[in-house]
């Protein structure tokens, strides 16, 4: 399970991750590098609470 503790490092971002989703995308057209199996995908809550920090909004995507 280390994959888990690499994906903030990997993905830029700071703090801890909620859990960690498997999902099938739905609609993507077929191809040579697609793949059936699920993906499994690190997702964070959030509060709701203001936070203007960088790590914040990076995460959230809202502009500055």
């Amino acid at each position: 399970m280390k994959w888990i503790a690499d994906h903030p490092k990997r993905l830029g971002v700071k703090g801890k991750i909620d859990m960690t989703v498997s999902c099938s995308p739905v609609g993507l057209t077929s191809s040579k590098d697609s793949t059936d199996r699920p993906l499994m995908i690190p997702f964070e809550l959030k509060t709701g609470r203001a936070s203007y920090s960088f790590e914040h909004i990076g995460q959230v995507g809202r502009p500055l």
